[in-house]
C-alpha cells in the first residue's frame, strides 16, 4: 500500500457527497482512531462509523461496503467501516459509541 495523495477531509467529502446522493437518509459520517488523531502508521486503516436516518438493513450495508470496497481500491487505502441509524447514534451509549463520540469528529453531509 502506498501513501495516500488524497487528503482525509477530501476522502471524506468524496464519501458523504456520493452516500447523500444514494441514499436519502444519509446523514453523515465520524471518523475517528488513529488517522483521525493524528498517531497512524503508514498502513493504518480509516476508522469511519456511518450514519444514516434509518436502521441500515442488510441491503443498504451491502451497497455502502461495496461502494467503500472501490473507494479503497481507486486510492489504495482500507476503510474500516461500521453502520449506524441516527436513533443508535443518539440513544445506545456503548463503550464504542462513546469513545466515536468522544475521539472522533462527524462530518455532516
Amino acid at each position: 500500500m502506498v501513501e495516500c495523495a488524497m487528503d482525509t477531509d477530501a476522502l471524506i467529502k468524496d464519501i458523504n457527497s456520493t452516500l447523500k446522493s444514494r441514499f436519502r437518509d444519509y446523514t453523515g459520517v465520524y471518523f475517528f482512531g488513529s488517522r483521525a488523531r493524528g498517531d497512524y502508521g503508514k498502513y493504518s486503516d480509516y476508522d469511519m462509523v456511518f450514519v444514516f436516518g434509518t436502521e441500515p438493513d442488510w441491503r443498504k450495508k451491502d451497497q455502502v461496503r461495496e461502494f467503500v470496497y472501490w473507494k479503497e481500491m481507486e486510492y489504495d487505502l482500507v476503510i474500516d467501516g461500521k453502520y449506524y441509524s441516527q436513533e443508535d447514534v443518539e440513544h445506545y451509549k456503548t463503550p464504542f459509541l462513546e469513545s466515536v463520540f468522544k475521539k472522533g469528529k462527524f462530518y455532516a453531509v
